[in-house]
């Protein structure tokens, strides 16, 4: 068990980050702008954990002069709402997968086609605010004029492949099986690619799903497959590691305009620092809950990748074409290269 843990962590790992509370920052005079950040995860998540560390950075280099209130889970919506809120003015900061803003968003779909990224490397070079990548796909956004402006690339864990029937070792294990995707055209393409059945089905009907054999598969980070108790229904965890989840912390328009310049360049700093923070807190996570499955007794397989992504990498130009983004696809094959040296 202690080397499938690091083999594991030697792909996509990092340092453990150990995260302790936010401290108090006293309100050091009246707040002018008082504004609201949602996402839809628990309180303690990846995303309560960014937007809780942007809410004290904000308040502490504006010295109080602007305020960030914290709204968990859904309570201002589901993600795709927070984005459209984002674009009304109804929501001034949210989180949301690219999954659930290619929509808004087409370029950012990208990051989801299978194997996109290729190390932990490489994911570090597409989400740092001072690569290419990230001012590409900024420019993006603000030259659509959507009425949304990035702040920063967050990640969710890697997520593999869990299934009800056998461990999944190369693709022809994954032939025939009913796989649960999002609603996305490019992880239904992307799952037909390499052999599975592509059924999408709402997170929240996964559990239900798995339990009366709709589905036989699914793939999410360990976090997920182990808060959800997916385990329970769906046994086998293969590490076929076929994407790093990403998302985009936002901020809407309308907040950024009513903004003094000097005040945009400190939400700037801080949604860039935070994101970061959040980035280096999913590490740790993605360890812990690898902890958890283990002692779960969950049948975690490795997997040898490369004939997932000999299949799968003929889509990526497919689907930038589709949504775009030949631009960005030529980045991120330009840092994969540039992160192996």
């Amino acid at each position: 068990m202690k080397d499938l843990s690091r083999v594991f962590c030697g792909v996509f790992g990092a340092c453990v980050l150990v995260v302790g509370p936010f401290g108090s920052i006293p309100n050091a005079t009246a707040a002018e702008f008082t504004f609201k950040a949602g996402h839809d995860q628990p309180v303690g998540s990846s995303y309560d954990t960014l937007q809780k560390k942007f809410a004290s950075l904000m308040q502490e280099r504006t010295k109080g002069r602007v305020e960030i209130k914290v709204y968990p889970a859904a309570q201002l919506g589901s993600e795709l709402e927070l984005a459209q809120g984002l674009r009304l003015g109804t929501v001034d900061f949210s989180c949301s997968s690219v999954g659930n803003v290619t929509p808004m968003i087409p370029k950012a779909g990208l990051l989801g086609a299978p194997y996109i990224v290729e190390s932990a490397a490489h994911r570090e070079r597409l989400t740092s605010n001072d690569g290419p990548f990230y001012k590409a796909l900024a420019k993006a956004v603000e030259e659509s004029k959507i009425g949304i402006k990035i702040l920063g690339i967050t990640t969710a864990g890697i997520r593999s492949i869990y299934n009800s029937k056998h461990p999944i070792y190369t693709p022809d294990d994954l032939k025939g099986m009913k796989i649960r995707t999002m609603t996305s055209d490019i992880q239904v393409k992307g799952f037909k690619a390499l052999g599975g059945v592509p059924t999408p089905i709402a997170f929240a009907e996964l559990y239900s799903a798995l339990q009366t054999h709709v589905v036989d598969a699914a793939e999410n980070s360990p976090e997920f497959y182990f808060t959800m108790k997916h385990y329970e229904q769906a046994g086998y965890y293969s590490l076929t590691e076929q994407m790093v989840a990403t998302g985009l912390f936002m901020v809407s328009q309308t907040v950024w305009d009513k903004l003094p310049e000097d005040l945009r360049a400190i939400v700037a700093a801080a949604g860039a620092e935070a994101t970061a923070y959040e980035r280096n807190f999913d590490v740790a996570m993605t360890e812990k809950y690898m902890n958890d499955l283990l002692r779960n007794r969950v049948k975690i397989n490795l997997v040898y990748k490369q004939p997932f992504i000999e299949l799968a990498r003929p889509l990526h130009a497919e689907i930038a074409k589709s949504v775009g983004a030949e631009d960005l696809l030529k980045i991120i094959q330009e840092e994969a290269k540039a992160s192996t040296k």
